[in-house]
């Protein structure tokens, strides 16, 4: 028998000071007293609780109180079935440490039978959290179901039943069923002591009342199996430990009339197994679910499912679940599933880890293939505590428990052993390789599905002979090696493993979209297709390309399907950008790009355009439009703007693209099949302030089935192993805001208070990225217009439900379910929230915004909506399209709402207002494009910090990185900057921040363009950090010599690295170390410039330094480097007033004795202040060489 153990937990959890201060776990649990508990339910990740701390070092401690009889422990085994504890768990039982399980993610059983006492027992479990574990989000706590599974001493092996399906014709299978069994004896002698059989029988499964049950009978084993007779030492499937005695049985089905599984229609059949005693009683069962289909990959064609060819257009996806955590739930893992199929994907990499059992289920119904990945570290570690830390000893262990435990399903088409795994490429990867493909054909024992492995190291030898050990040959972001690497090793049958990595914000857009952006003020990305990470595809539609052109290629799985909590490239937020669609479950508008690619007008045709229609009047808005129509055409308010043919085939662009100036009105695009009818229509229309909240309940369907399930639930039905009666379906409601004509409000912000009344409100979220609200909370801001409620009735039979939103000012809405119906009813406005946000700011102009030598300023004025809005700083910027201060003008304020832009020098900027609405970050931004010509141009600054992406010279082409850094790709490269101002002062001290994988780097800084003639490198730098994602870390370093006017500086590379930029250290020349070289003039009858100094100094030579301001603090001390090989020296100290200087000329007399190697010769002198000309007089008779001299 196999139960939910989910109930009746008490929970604990402990912080800890650091990662790694230590814990006896041994004892921990003893320690605790009953006031540290609280109820929690199971699954629990008890890290989501805090997002601003969502990485806690903690320890949680689980408890929980059972019973078992006394006549129940003489006949029964029981056994305590953990899916998933995350992570270094340690499981007790009446206070004494039984068993422990490293991997947060494989699943684990413990046997409890020789720990039990009858009566009253204590189960306790302990977690361990140390930070970083994971390079993503994890959540930790017993995150996944607990079953106890109480069995005789005879059973069926949990995860014991394999099978393979094999075609033998047209509709005829061949299935081949392995089954394990064990009998807990410890001596052999007692074999006897049971005799049995295993029978299978494959059925039509049927819904009765929504619940899945065996219909009519297929087939049956024809020879039953004895299983006395197989405990017997010859027996090749036959093992024995000094507890148990293990058998394998192989038996075989011929079928006839079979319907094949496949991703658009996922026909399942029940396959029951039993274990009967001589007597005829059936001592152990189970139902799990079998589909029959042929998976094949060909090396110059890709992939086949029941031989057709099928693309495979896969995603990505991290576990968490949004404002659930890590907490599994299906109903809300079947929420994902669901819209990824409306994208368009057929497949799923579990990345980088084993999922729930659930999720495997689902994908059994809903026609999903899966990729199940084990692994995302080996020996070599990612982070400080990852998985690493327990490889070699545990390997072996959740490899068997990952394999055996997913092998059944008809989904799984691929293991991959590992993910962007160093070892491959530097360490023992080889034999790591062979050893885990070895472990996985070990324990898929029907070899059911062929090994792969993802690879970014795959241009190295090393990934290369890694990959030769694997069926399938999985490519990390290396679409360029695709066609080289199929004419090299044309047997191998290649994958995009992970591609694209774009990022993207829902209803975020940065315009213009012909500019490439990765990071902007609002720690948003792009919506448009311009955002990008510089490892992955410019964009969707580089993605999608790249995989459909490429016929050999099997197909790809994008990075991601969903926005996850963790990773927030490329910034240093709370979840990810890389999802189509967003944590809380919402569309962007890449979900649309793949879809019009990725699924048939025949079958669902669409058309989708973006953005949303509510700017500032004329400013310049692109437009795009996707697909899986033959054509569209685009309309404004009725108007034709031209049309666009979706070459779906071979083309290169996936989107019609349009440009026009803003104004209220309606875009309408149109899709047409190929005889011209239209089939599909989407629009974008102006809309106005929001006046009411509308609510939409986004899985009522699924909602409804399980309430008939739970109503007409049939216990007299054996369950099948799948079945989860007591699991809870949540409903997922979307709320939103219409204004008065009833449109939706893209960019509302408004604040929304959630009302649950029958059930409970687990979370809200919103999707936003930068959002650190909690997600454990009954009030919350939309972003881009959305919010999901996430909730769970209390008695779905027999109490209502009802959720409530209000908001400041807007009319409420009430949703009602109840007796399987769903109402909505408006509810009068509240004014409680006191703070109302702004969701827009209007920009107009009182003149032309290019601005001009005889049109140098223009004002602007702002207004901002809604207009009950509360009164907060708008922030007025100039800023290039990089993101960066824009030179071009000077903004003078004159209040909150007006100002006036000032013309200074000749470039193209965007005028931006925005505002923050009490967060950290700006929330609205407002833009205006504008120019200035015919007044000139600045030059750089060398002491104001100067960003990589204002390069004006490059050896390749730039290439934006973040924060308006620019990114150098390995091999050779070069960036430079021309007309940089080191003025009179001039400088010898740079700092540069940087952004590396590396620890140490080498950059050339060159004075003048690299390789000219005129360019020398200035210094080898050395640069040192300790690599933090994504985050430049500055050097400095002192340059060997003083640079002064105006320079090209040039910075060269053959590492890979963002460089952010550079700034030079201001200091007064006149109290800096300057060199002889860096003298304003030298004059005379002999000397000789070296590298470093003048040497060979003799006859009457003066060297002049002027502009030497020594201010009212003055000089009273020179310490001068130099040598005098032949004699004493004597030398003129002069000191020149200059610019009506009220001090007098003075000259010092500096002796200087013989020395044949550099020394430091120090003088004082009365003190000299003001502006001076510095000049050393070398007088007749001087042989002196000259390095550097400093004044103090």
């Amino acid at each position: 028998m196999k139960e939910l153990f989910n109930n009746g937990w008490l929970f604990s959890k402990i912080h800890l000071e650091s990662a790694d201060q230590k814990i006896n776990l041994e004892t921990l649990p003893a320690t605790l007293k009953d006031a540290d508990f609280s109820p929690v339910e199971i699954p629990h990740d008890w890290l989501i609780y805090n997002t601003n701390d969502l990485y806690e070092n903690s320890v949680g401690i689980y408890k929980k109180e059972f019973s078992v009889s006394k006549e129940s422990l003489q006949c029964s085994r029981f056994f305590l079935r953990f899916e998933g504890i995350y992570m270094d768990s340690s499981i007790f039982l009446n206070g004494e440490k039984i068993f422990e399980w490293k991997y947060g993610y494989t699943t684990f059983e413990v046997d409890l039978t020789p720990f039990l006492k009858a009566g009253a027992n204590t189960i306790s479990v302990c977690a361990v959290y140390r930070s970083p574990n994971s390079r993503w989000y994890s959540g930790a706590g017993i995150y996944r179901n607990v079953w106890l599974i109480t069995t005789a001493k005879a059973h069926i092996v949990q995860d014991g039943i394999s099978w393979k399906a094999e075609k033998i014709s047209d509709y005829s299978y061949k299935l081949k069923i392995l089954t394990e069994t064990v009998f807990h004896s410890k001596d052999k002698t007692s074999r006897e002591l049971f005799e049995g059989i295993i029978i299978h029988t494959l059925y039509e499964s049927k819904k009765a009342g929504n619940q899945i049950v065996c219909a009519d009978k297929i087939a049956q084993t024809e020879k039953d199996v004895s299983i006395s007779s197989l405990f017997t030492d010859d027996n090749p499937y036959f093992f024995a430990d000094n507890q148990n005695l293990f058998s394998k049985t192989l038996q075989v089905l011929e079928l006839q009339n079979i319907k094949e599984w496949n991703t658009d229609e996922p026909k399942l059949y029940l396959l029951k197994t039993e274990l009967i005693s001589k007597d005829g009683k059936t001592v152990d069962s189970s139902i799990i679910r079998v589909g029959f289909c042929t998976q094949e990959f060909d090396s110059d064609k890709g992939f086949f499912l029941n031989g057709k060819h099928l693309k495979i257009h896969g995603a990505c996806m991290h576990h968490d679940l949004g404002a659930l955590g890590s907490a599994f739930n299906k109903s809300a893992a079947k929420r994902q599933l669901e819209k990824l199929k409306k994208m368009g994907v057929n497949a799923i990499r579990t990345s980088h880890n084993p999922y729930a059992p659930a999720f495997l289920d689902l994908a059994d119904e809903l026609g999903f293939l899966i990729d199940s990945e084990g692994f995302d570290i080996w020996e070599k570690p990612k982070t400080v505590y990852d998985y690493s830390n327990y490889f070699n000893d545990w390997v072996s262990r959740d490899t068997a428990s990952w394999v055996r435990r997913d092998r059944s399903h008809v989904s799984v088409f691929m293991w991959s052993i590992g993910n962007e795994i160093y070892d491959t490429h530097q360490g023992n990867g080889l034999e790591i390789s062979k050893k885990l493909v070895k472990l996985v054909r070990a324990n898929d024992t029907l070899n059911k599905a062929p090994t792969t492995i993802a690879s970014n190291y795959i241009a190295w030898e090393g990934a290369q002979k890694c990959m030769q050990e694997v069926d399938i040959a999985g490519y990390n972001y290396t679409e360029r090696l695709y066609r080289e690497h199929h004419k090299t090793y044309p047997h191998w049958k290649i994958y995009g493993s992970e591609t694209s990595s774009t990022v993207q914000s829902r209803g975020i857009y940065h315009f213009p979209a012909s500019f490439r952006t990765l990071t902007h003020d609002d720690e948003q990305c792009s919506s448009l297709g311009n955002c990008s990470t510089n490892w992955g595809a410019k964009d969707s539609a580089a993605a999608i390309i790249a995989d459909r052109n490429a016929e050999f290629c099997a197909g790809q799985f994008i990075w991601t399907g969903f926005d996850y909590i963790g990773e927030p490239t490329p910034y240093f937020t709370k979840n990810s950008y890389f999802g189509q669609i967003d944590t809380a479950g919402f569309e962007k508008d890449s979900f649309y790009a793949y879809q019009a690619e990725w699924t048939s007008k025949d079958d669902a045709p669409m058309v989708h355009i973006l953005p949303y229609w509510d700017f500032n009047e004329n400013q310049l808005i692109d437009i795009r439009v996707y697909s899986n129509c033959a054509k569209t055409e685009l309309f404004f308010n009725g108007k034709s703007l031209g049309t666009f043919v979706h070459n779906h085939i071979d083309g290169n662009e996936i989107s019609g693209k349009w440009q026009i100036p803003y104004q209220k009105g309606t875009l309408k695009a149109k899709g047409y099949d190929e005889n011209g009818c239209c089939i599909a229509e989407d629009m974008q229309t102006s809309f106005s302030d929001a006046v009411k909240i509308e609510m939409k309940a986004d899985n009522i369907e699924d909602f409804e089935k399980f309430r008939l399930l739970k109503q007409n639930f049939d216990a007299s039905y054996e369950m099948p192993d799948f079945t989860n009666i007591n699991e809870p379906c949540l409903l997922f409601i979307s709320i939103s805001t219409s204004d008065k004509d009833g449109n939706f409000v893209a960019n509302a912000r408004n604040r929304i208070k959630v009302h649950v009344k029958g059930g409970r409100l687990l979370g809200l979220d919103n999707g936003d990225s930068t959002d650190y609200e909690q997600y454990k909370t009954d009030e919350r801001a939309l972003f881009s217009g959305r919010l999901t409620a996430i909730v769970e009735a209390d008695d779905i039979l027999n109490n209502p439900l009802i959720v409530q939103a209000e908001s400041e000012g807007l009319t409420g809405t009430k949703l009602t379910y109840k007796d399987n119906a769903l109402s909505f009813a408006q509810v009068p406005a509240v004014r409680a929230f006191g703070f109302v946000p702004i969701r827009k700011i209007e920009l107009s102009a009182d003149s032309s915004l290019a601005l001009t030598n005889e049109h140098k300023s223009v004002k602007i004025k702002s207004e901002i909506f809604p207009k009950e809005a509360s009164e907060q700083q708008l922030l007025w910027q100039a800023v290039r399209l990089e993101g960066i201060e824009s030179k071009s003008v000077e903004i003078e304020q004159i209040d909150n709402r007006h100002i006036i832009v000032h013309a200074k020098s000749d470039g193209d900027f965007r005028l931006r207002c925005s505002c923050k609405n009490n967060s950290a970050l700006p929330q609205v931004i407002s833009e205006y494009e504008m120019s200035v010509s015919g007044t000139g141009f600045l030059l750089l600054d060398a002491y104001s910090f100067i960003s990589g992406c204002e390069a004006t010279l490059s050896l390749n082409k730039k290439v934006l990185s973040f924060q308006g850094g620019s990114f150098l790709a390995e091999d050779r490269n070069w960036i430079g900057f021309e007309n940089v101002n080191f003025g009179k002062d001039g400088s010898d001290e740079l700092t540069i921040p940087v952004f590396a994988f590396a620890d140490k780097l080498t950059i050339n800084l060159w004075d003048g363009i690299s390789d000219s003639k005129e360019g020398k490198i200035l210094e080898r730098l050395t640069y040192q950090a300790k690599s933090i994602y994504n985050r430049y870390q500055p050097n400095t370093w002192k340059l060997s010599r003083r640079l002064f006017g105006i320079h090209t500086i040039c910075f060269e590379t053959n590492d890979k690295l963002s460089f952010k930029g550079f700034v030079f250290t201001k200091s007064p020349k006149a109290f800096a170390k300057l060199s002889s070289l860096n003298a304003t003039g030298i004059t005379g009858d002999a000397f000789t410039k070296t590298g470093n100094a003048v040497t060979n100094i003799g006859n009457n030579v003066v060297i002049e330094f002027a502009d030497m301001d020594f201010g009212d603090k003055g000089t009273s001390h020179i310490k001068l480097l130099g040598r005098a090989p032949s004699a004493a020296n004597t030398i003129q100290l002069k000191f020149s007033p200059q610019e009506n200087s009220q001090t007098k000329e003075s000259v010092i007399v500096l002796e200087t004795s013989k020395s044949t190697d550099y020394q430091y010769f120090d003088f004082d002198f009365e003190k000299v202040k003001g502006l001076q000309k510095v000049s050393f007089i070398f007088l007749p008779g001087c042989n002196f060489d000259f390095k550097d001299f400093v004044f103090s």
